[in-house]
């Protein structure tokens, strides 16, 4: 199974469009999100 690590940033900002979130729904993707300084995940998404 893979996985589409996301930064945070980028997470905050492109993900809040409705297009992304369909799209991400329609073909399932699985990601996460981390945030880059402190090097940690912050969301996980299955």
């Amino acid at each position: 199974m893979v996985y589409l690590a996301i930064p945070s940033e980028v997470h905050n900002i492109f993900f809040r469009l409705q297009m992304t979130q369909a799209s991400v729904k329609a073909n399932r993707i699985k990601y996460f999100v981390y945030d880059i300084k402190k090097e940690e995940i912050v969301k996980w998404k299955n």
